[in-house]
């Protein structure tokens, strides 16, 4: 009986418990990266970039 009674106070303790930590603080969101110009590297002499559209 005592087995049982100390189950149930520690179940309700738990939960609580859990729920605080479940749910976790949103992450940063990712610096913009500029995908709008393609890098130097693959800029060709001959060919001049092109902007692509939004």
């Amino acid at each position: 009986m005592s087995e049982t009674v100390f189950l149930h106070k520690a179940a309700p303790t738990q939960k609580k418990r859990r729920q605080q930590l479940q749910p976790p603080p949103p992450p940063p969101p990712p610096p913009p990266l500029p995908t709008r110009h393609p890098p130097p590297s693959s800029i060709s002499p001959t060919s001049p970039p092109s902007p692509s559209p939004p």
